[in-house]
């Protein structure tokens, strides 16, 4: 009877064939969205259901265009009708299908809005590119009410007054294997957050993005949220007045918690606090911060980051009169170096090379604590998940331990005799004769 009910179940999930352009015939983005949020035939697409819906697009697509404004409410205006279901929304391809708003295109709208309460969008094998927000509204290229999961994602060029790239406001967003960059905001170039919120990031680069307050990421008058960020690379994010990578809000109306490990904070700038800022920590026991490297992108701690944590846990921090070294030591710049979405490859001799926690497992039977590193969250026995992979899908570890960032070094890959090719996961092989 339980299998019956599982059947039952799968069998309610629905695929929807985007083959069509907007407003041509056949399905469009805008009719499958619709689709599966009504569990109806709309347009040329068949019938969503009560389940989970995959929207793929159809193999001649590289580009997609949304050129106008399909839903518009107090939060602001979309490309494509809320999000009140749960979808799953899938690019074809070797690399990320682009969606776009029309450069010609005077209006400017997010591309996604997850509504509270009931809207689940995944994305994957996709990059959002040219959409934004103004006078005051958030989220560039997608707004979070609901529940996002990025994987193999690429958001670029993106803006809006705060969060440039992504707003999560009371709700929950993963990233993974994915690139945020050169996205702009007056708070939160790269990602925003609001109150309320979660945000767990993993082997994912966000560069090049800038705002006045947290180039990279600020959580922002966000009592009561979390973030949690593994394996990530944010550098070459820039601010205009404060926290360059980061700028955290931890006290204001209720405890907030950061977790920062295995993470390459590097190379971003800004009058003050040039790496993170902190405000209001009220404890260290706000931030767990381990594994990471700070630096290099000011002449002192001080003028760095503002609390003290990166000195402790096994971080390394690269300041002058500690271990100064240039960003390019650390690690080069941004590339198609294998995989979905481009990476910043480690240098030769970085000190992110084998120095990534794995996983910590403490207490006693039958109760254990984990802190994973680069490996997946799964805890059994006291024993740790499977190691994830890096960005591009490269296994982990390549050498003796983890390396810290997105990127994993694979040291034999520049001889002649080493090769590397993508496997239909998506995962990348490097082999050598």
């Amino acid at each position: 009877m339980a299998l019956l009910c599982i059947q039952t179940s799968l069998a309610q999930a629905a695929e929807l064939l985007v083959n069509a352009a907007f407003g041509s015939t056949g399905c469009d983005l805008i009719e499958a969205i619709d689709s599966a949020n009504s569990n109806t035939a709309v347009g040329g697409c068949v019938s969503g259901s009560t389940g989970l819906d995959t929207i793929r697009f159809a193999d001649q697509f590289t580009r997609y265009e949304l050129p106008g404004i399909a839903f518009s409410n107090l939060n602001g205006s979309s490309g494509t009708p809320e999000i009140v279901s749960q979808i799953r929304i899938l690019g074809p391809g070797d690399k990320p299908m682009t969606i776009a708003r029309p450069t010609s295109q005077s209006d400017i709208y997010r591309a996604f809005t997850i509504a509270f309460g009931g809207g689940e969008l995944s994305l994957e094998n996709v990059s959002l590119q040219n959409f934004g927000q103004s006078m005051g509204f958030t989220g560039g290229a997608i707004r979070v009410e609901g529940v996002l999961t990025m994987i193999d994602v690429e958001l670029t060029d993106n803006s809006a007054d705060f969060g440039g790239a992504i707003w999560v406001q009371g709700g929950r967003a993963t990233v993974r294997r994915s690139l945020i960059h050169e996205n702009r905001a007056q708070t939160g170039g790269g990602i925003g957050m609001s109150s309320s919120s979660q945000v767990s990031i993993y082997d994912t680069t966000i560069s090049n993005n800038d705002s006045q307050s947290g180039g990279g990421i600020s959580l922002a008058a966000a009592p009561g949220s979390s973030l949690a960020v593994f394996n990530a690379t944010i550098t070459e994010n820039s601010a205009s007045i404060i926290g360059g990578g980061l700028s955290l809000l931890m006290g204001s109306g209720g405890q907030n918690s950061v977790t920062i490990r295995n993470t390459i904070l590097s190379g971003n700038t800004a009058p003050s606090s040039k790496e993170a800022h902190f405000i209001s920590l009220r404890s260290p026991s706000d931030v767990d911060i381990r594994n990471n490297v700070l630096g290099y992108s000011a002449n002192t701690y001080d003028q760095s980051v503002n609390i003290l944590q990166f000195l402790q846990n096994d971080n390394i921090v690269l300041t002058q009169g500690t271990n100064q070294a240039t960003l390019r030591t650390i690690l080069d710049s941004l590339n198609d170096n294998g995989g979905k979405t481009m990476t910043h490859a480690l240098a030769a001799n970085s000190p992110a090379i084998d120095n990534g926690l794995q996983n910590s497992v403490s207490g006693t039977a039958p109760f254990f604590f984990s802190t994973p590193g680069c490996r997946g969250e799964f805890i059994s026995l006291g024993f740790g998940g499977d190691y994830r992979p890096d960005q591009r899908g490269v296994s982990r570890p390549a050498g003796d331990e983890c390396d810290i960032g997105a990127y994993e070094y694979q040291p034999n890959l520049t001889e002649e005799s080493c090769f590397v090719v993508k496997a239909k996961n998506n995962r990348v092989i490097t082999f050598c004769l």
